[in-house]
């Protein structure tokens, strides 16, 4: 009950970084116990990347945008959304108010996006040496477990 005599203290309520709580000497301490690098974010409008999507894919801008489900419009605009969420931290709702789409739909299509990204980096290794192929791929250190 010592604390409730000292009244307002004012370095309690001072904002740093607001990812963390606490004493600037906390704070600190877990910065560089964390010693990871922050992932860079980037600035940049769904529409530029709408734009360098079309221009890569050969999908005009335009059926980027269209209401249809054409199967080439609709992985175009999943590209579009998993770009803009990873590379510009644009979250899903946004994506998916700038498509017209519902987030729902538009979070599966980013899901179904990364699940054939990572089709498309992997397939590679499993036609070879698929184990060695996998460890070094997906960074695991112990071989034992993919011959379990």
């Amino acid at each position: 009950m010592e604390g409730l005599h000292s009244g307002h203290q004012e370095k309690y309520y001072e904002v740093k970084d607001q990812r963390i709580l606490g004493e600037d000497s906390f704070v600190d301490r877990i910065e560089a116990e964390k010693g990871e690098r922050e992932d860079a974010v980037y600035d940049i409008p769904i529409e530029v990347i709408a734009q360098e999507v079309s221009r890569t894919t050969g999908v005009a801008q335009g059926k980027l945008y269209s209401l249809t489900r054409n199967r080439e419009e609709a992985q175009g605009r999943s590209m579009v959304a998993y770009l803009a969420r990873v590379i510009s931290g644009h979250v899903v709702t946004d994506v998916a108010r700038h498509f017209q789409r519902s987030p729902m739909r538009m979070s599966q299509a980013i899901i179904q996006f990364e699940d054939r990204l990572l089709t498309a980096l992997l397939k590679p290794c499993f036609r070879k040496n698929a184990p060695t192929c996998a460890v070094g791929a997906l960074g695991i250190e112990d071989n034992r477990i993919l011959n379990q």
